[in-house]
């Protein structure tokens, strides 16, 4: 996973220089998955950049959602909470859902019986102090 912006020195990554959502979405895929984003991009036809913007992939029955923008300000206002999680949730039903995200506005019940696992991005890193 050579081409990843994460696995630049420590250095670039607190240069406050954000990843772009293709670059984090990849890194994002490949920590779920184990494997490289496929070329032909899953986030095309149902479900796809279309009809949601943090779409990034499907593997079995998992969907991974990467909720991120590369703008600072807006990223740290950034969230899972109840609207999203229902739209991810008629988008893709029966799924188990993987959502990264900076903050997440969900009860642990509410998540569990749903089938939503969060993740959260320390988006503090990038930016230095």
């Amino acid at each position: 996973m050579k081409d990843f912006i994460f696995s630049k020195d420590a250095e670039t990554l607190l240069s406050g220089n954000l990843p772009t959502f293709k670059q984090f979405a990849d890194y994002v895929y490949y920590l779920c998955t184990g494997e490289n984003i496929k070329k032909s991009s899953p986030a095309t036809g149902k479900g796809g950049f279309e009809t949601h913007p943090y779409f990034v992939g499907e593997h079995g029955n998992s969907v991974i959602y990467l909720v991120y923008k590369q703008d600072f300000d807006e990223l740290t206002r950034m969230a899972l909470n109840l609207t999203l999680a229902e739209k991810i949730i008629v988008e893709h039903p029966k799924k188990k859902i993987i959502v990264y995200a900076p903050a997440c506005f969900l009860e642990e019940d509410y998540m569990k019986e749903k089938n939503i696992d969060y993740v959260g991005i320390p988006y503090n890193l990038f930016r230095r102090l």
